[in-house]
């Protein structure tokens, strides 16, 4: 498993979880979002639900919203991210682990 530096990676609840399933996890660098594509998909499910037209009222109104909005995620957006992922880990190796660019 791949997951960033964040606190809630690291509570108790899912801490102990992870734990007890034998969850193995990357080393990966702290505050690291440039080389995690889903963070771009997350901030497109997040802009996609902003635009939406009524304000979403009820927990149960939020998950049907990001169904809607992950369904129509376009094959050509994933395809892009995977393949800029090369581009991206020798640009955060360069930068010793920094920001880069994406």
């Amino acid at each position: 498993m791949q997951e960033d530096g964040a606190k809630h990676h690291f509570a108790p609840i899912p801490a102990a979880y992870k734990d007890s399933h034998k969850v193995q996890r990357l080393d990966w660098p702290p505050q690291s979002p440039d080389v995690s594509p889903i963070e771009n998909l997350w901030k497109r499910l997040k802009d996609r639900i902003s635009a939406r037209r009524h304000r979403i009222r009820r927990i149960e109104e939020v998950e049907i919203a990001l169904q809607q909005e992950w369904a129509k995620i376009e094959e050509e957006i994933l395809d892009g991210l995977m393949e800029s992922m090369l581009k991206r880990m020798n640009e955060m190796l360069n930068n010793k682990g920094g920001s880069t660019k994406y």
